[in-house]
C-alpha cells in the first residue's frame, strides 16, 4: 500500500492530513507515513512559494 499512497501524495490526490488519518485508521503505518512525508511536504512547499511571491 505504501507505493499507492506515495504516488497519490506525489500527484497531490491526497494531503499530509489524509495520510495522518490513514495512520489513525490503521491503514498506513507511521513509518511509511514518515517516509512519504519525509520526501518533502507539498503543503510546506506551497506555503514557501506563496511567501516568496
Amino acid at each position: 500500500m505504501f507505493e499507492i499512497y506515495k504516488m497519490e501524495y506525489d500527484f497531490e490526490f491526497i494531503t499530509a492530513a489524509d495520510l495522518k488519518l490513514y495512520v489513525g485508521m490503521g491503514i498506513l503505518s507511521q513509518p511509511d507515513c514518515d517516509k512519504i512525508l519525509g520526501d518533502g511536504s507539498h503543503e510546506e512547499s506551497n506555503e514557501k512559494a506563496e511567501v516568496q511571491a
